[in-house]
């Protein structure tokens, strides 16, 4: 399996590191294989596999399908593709065939993202953990969502060296909205 594919990278892009600018000093104390994925200018290429979970309820599917959140299923070969471009980072995940594109970037010390419709910003807490992502704000095609009616659960880590991610979103008293994880081969 391919771990580690540099990608050409034009003279546009910036020349910092969105993670390392935001988490400051917590940065030096991540583990290895979460600072490996962050680790700056060059685009990377990761391979491994997820298992997606999606929320049943209808205003549940509806904001999956304007998030274009993946299909529900098990051991799903995914694809993340890290590309720096001149207003950030745009992350290219690849579940299967189903693509979901997001753009992040530092916005006075929070990571905003950009998710289709969707614009989220969080403060990231860095430990020899990993990351920890917490909300602050959310919007809607431009309507101000109260962070009161979610719950999120937003981390990267490693186990035995290897990259993990968990992302889980409810909605408070409807239930999963979507959860997805997994790892990600990358060489460490």
């Amino acid at each position: 399996m391919k771990t580690h594919v540099p990608l050409l990278t034009s003279p546009t892009h910036h020349s910092t590191n969105l993670f390392k600018d935001l988490l400051k000093s917590s940065y030096a104390t991540l583990p290895h294989a979460v600072k490996h994925v962050h680790q700056g200018m060059q685009d990377i290429s990761l391979e491994g596999s997820c298992t997606v979970m999606r929320g049943k309820t209808l205003l549940g599917k509806a904001m999956a399908f304007f998030a274009k959140i993946p299909p529900a299923g098990e051991n799903i070969p995914i694809k993340v593709i890290i590309r720096r471009t001149r207003n950030g980072v745009q992350w290219i995940r690849s579940f299967g065939k189903h693509e979901m594109t997001s753009t992040l970037r530092n916005a006075q010390g929070l990571l905003s993202e950009s998710l289709g419709p969707a614009r989220f910003l969080f403060r990231l807490q860095g430990s020899e953990q990993g990351i920890r992502w917490i909300p602050v704000r959310i919007r809607a095609m431009g309507i101000p969502l109260p962070l009161r009616l979610f719950d999120f659960d937003i981390r990267e880590y490693a186990d035995q060296e290897r990259y993990h991610f968990n992302v889980k979103v409810e909605i408070v008293g409807l239930g999963l909205l979507v959860h997805y994880q997994g790892r990600l081969e990358a060489d460490v």
